[in-house]
């Protein structure tokens, strides 16, 4: 979610250079798990790139208002909330599980008015690791109060998602939306292959 929005924000004669940057911060750091806003570590490695030394706490500072801005701006998509309704109306018990700063998500959820359709919350920042591990995984399996095989784990990538899910045993669905982030990305071992792959939630 960081690094899209944050490339879309930019303006054109500053993409290259921030690709590259993001680039060098993903080689340095690849699947780190204890990372939990990698925009921080774009911006800084950029900010770094330009010559531009604002300190950490001004990083934070300006990272901070873009994550506001960011959440502020988040809308669901149409057939979400429609499917969340039905859900909870046949007393299906849901969670979700997200990979970003507790301040960021929290304030994307409450926004949204999405609390009230989950029975648990997982998000990394407040659990300690990222979707790179299938703790966030477990964490929301635990609170929701199922078995792995009664679970029904839907998501957009292979490697944060389906791949968690299919190693626990869940039922895992990918979403591929049209024009989606992830949607052409596919399986390249067993493990990683989804059970079901929908293109949009209404397919539930």
């Amino acid at each position: 979610m960081g690094e899209n929005s944050l490339k879309s924000s930019v303006r054109p004669s500053f993409k290259s250079q921030l690709n590259e940057s993001i680039d060098q911060v993903k080689e340095k750091l690849g699947r780190n798990v204890k990372i939990h806003n990698w925009n921080i570590l774009f911006v800084s490695r950029f900010l770094e790139s330009l010559g531009i030394q604002l300190g950490q706490e001004r990083t934070q500072k300006l990272v901070t208002a873009y994550d506001d801005v960011f959440a502020e701006n988040t809308k669901l998509f149409p057939d979400a909330r429609y499917v969340l309704n039905f859900l909870k109306k046949k007393g299906v018990r849901m969670g979700v599980v997200i990979d970003g700063p507790s301040r960021r998500e929290r304030k994307i959820i409450k926004k949204l008015g999405l609390i009230k359709y989950f029975s648990a919350v997982a998000i990394s920042e407040e659990i300690g690791q990222n979707k790179f591990s299938n703790l966030p995984l477990k964490t929301a399996l635990k609170a929701i109060g199922r078995r792995p095989q009664e679970t029904m784990v839907v998501g957009d990538r292979i490697d944060k998602d389906i791949i968690h899910a299919n190693k626990l045993g869940c039922i895992s669905v990918k979403l591929e939306r049209h024009g989606g982030r992830y949607a052409n990305r596919r399986h390249k071992k067993a493990d990683e292959k989804p059970k079901y792959v929908i293109a949009n939630l209404k397919e539930l």
